[in-house]
């Protein structure tokens, strides 16, 4: 893969491989298993152990690790890093260089490189080069029947956004922030998500909001739980 200004040259896409452990519950036709497969392929990274079910790859793809890969070296959940390259399965080493295309089977490795490491792992990776190899994780997906699959893949994701969870004590250069639309209904929760999205830069002029937000937004009050709190220690 190729990165220029204008966006990546070639796209590879990654899709998960999910396997079912107890196959007399899962389906009794090749039709029917791969049905419930492309279901599977519609969950949610926190339902799969981290691992995502489509993963575009081009390098200078920027990506964040959905777990813990090596403490040591201070790769943890949600540690952010940048695509430089990979090996594919020779299967798909043979079909050629097009501009996208879908591969048959998951990359034995995906290299990362991780800004501000200053360790290196080997002579032939540069300062910060992580491989990040597929990983196998087993999950219950039917808690009903207890049907099984396996999903091999990589505990990696696109990180180009973030929840106003996650983005809770970092501070940013600049944002783009989401306090929802004018129509919402607005709710407690979403008065603090707010407050929270909107107070991570140290200036107004790095925020730019997405859409207007409701008026009613930051005209609930306090939050009942900080306020009483308050009250009581005074």
């Amino acid at each position: 893969a190729k990165h220029h200004p204008d966006g990546p040259k070639h796209i590879l896409w990654v899709v998960a491989q999910n396997t079912p452990l107890n196959k007399e519950n899962t389906g009794v036709s090749a039709a029917q298993v791969e049905q419930k497969r492309r279901r599977w392929l519609q969950r949610h990274d926190q339902d799969t152990a981290g691992i995502s079910s489509l993963l575009p790859l081009y390098e200078g793809l920027r990506v964040r690790v959905t777990d813990k890969m090596n403490r040591r070296l201070g790769i943890l959940k949600h540690c952010s890093g940048t695509v430089v390259g990979w090996e594919l399965h020779p299967a798909d080493r043979l079909m050629g260089r097009t501009a996208e295309r879908m591969l048959q089977y998951h990359p034995s490795c995906i290299y990362v490189s991780f800004a501000g490491a200053t360790w290196k792992l080997n002579d032939e990776l540069g300062v910060g080069v992580y491989p990040l190899k597929a990983v196998t994780r087993t999950r219950v997906v039917n808690h009903k029947i207890e049907v099984k699959a396996s999903r091999r893949g990589s505990q990696l994701l696109p990180d180009y956004a973030c929840t106003d969870h996650m983005v809770q004590g970092m501070t940013l250069l600049a944002a783009l922030v989401d306090c929802l639309g004018v129509h919402e209904y607005p709710a407690l929760k979403g008065m603090l998500a707010a407050y929270v999205a909107l107070s991570r830069v140290k200036s107004a002029n790095g925020m730019r909001l997405i859409r207007a937000f409701a008026f009613a937004l930051f005209r609930q009050g306090p939050p009942p739980g900080p306020h009483i709190l308050m009250q009581m220690l005074r």
